[in-house]
């Protein structure tokens, strides 16, 4: 019996590549990607003057820190989609000790006016790996 493959280009997927010279930055860097795929770029200068701004802390656990990243955009996904919320940065990231690491969004409460562009499921392990050296490195892949 003869093999056969084919490669398929999937429509139902998005990537952000980030980079950063920490791991604090790595993770700022996949956030801020995920905020310019939720609501575009030409949104986030008009909402900054808004004096509804909020700020969310979200905080997520892993074994390692391609679970702590999935966990944390996924969580940060929830808020956006779930619960309400209009993100308009990603300020910091941090991590508390081995397993935890905390951001904090600013955000607006989401309104006819505030409207996220596209809706993303959930962020995947889909061939993730972080890499770390003189730069730290991923490519987080999400389900649309």
């Amino acid at each position: 019996m003869s093999q056969y493959y084919r490669i398929i280009d999937h429509t139902a997927d998005l990537a952000v590549r980030a980079s950063g010279s920490t791991r604090e930055e790595l993770f700022l860097a996949v956030l801020k990607g995920v905020i310019t795929l939720l609501i575009g770029k030409s949104q986030t200068r008009n909402c900054r003057k808004d004096s509804k701004t909020h700020t969310l802390y979200l905080s997520s656990q892993g074994e390692d820190d391609e679970e702590r990243l999935v966990e944390l955009v996924n969580r940060f996904l929830f808020a956006c989609q779930t619960e309400g919320w209009f993100p308009l940065e990603a300020q910091s990231v941090s991590f508390a000790d081995d397993r935890t690491v905390n951001a904090v969004i600013a955000a607006l409460p989401r309104s006819p006016k505030y409207k996220l562009i596209r809706e993303i499921k959930a962020a995947t392990y889909h061939n993730l790996k972080i890499e770390s050296g003189i730069k730290w490195r991923t490519t987080l892949v999400m389900d649309v």
